[in-house]
């Protein structure tokens, strides 16, 4: 995969986890001891941070290094489609939480809604 599709995955990824926490890029920048403008480069994919970098924002963000790393594909659609692929990243998150019971719950209403 081309070097700069990844480092664009990686500031997509960052920046909507920072966003769900909601936190700036001030704020971000001060809980990992780096510049807002920096943390602005990495979410614009102009600047490609090391491990070591990654691992403050990570630590900073309270997220596995490699949750972080779980990257998101660069945008390509319409803007419908970036708003459905956010919603469902926002569903995973919520129903990585629920147990086998809730998880059986959800899935028979989403079958009744999809039938609509």
């Amino acid at each position: 995969m081309d070097k700069q599709i990844l480092i664009k995955g990686l500031g997509e990824k960052l920046r909507s986890t920072r966003r769900e926490r909601n936190l700036t890029q001030q704020q971000l920048g001060d809980l990992s001891d780096l510049s807002y403008k920096y943390v602005g480069e990495i979410e614009r994919a102009e600047k490609n941070p090391s491990i070591d970098v990654l691992n403050r924002i990570a630590d900073a963000l309270k997220v596995d290094l490699l949750e972080l790393l779980d990257l998101i594909p660069p945008k390509t659609g319409s803007k419908e489609e970036e708003a459905k692929e956010t919603q469902i990243a926002k569903i995973e998150k919520v129903l990585k939480n629920l147990d086998l019971d809730q998880l059986e719950k959800v899935l028979r209403i989403a079958r009744i809604i999809s039938e609509k």
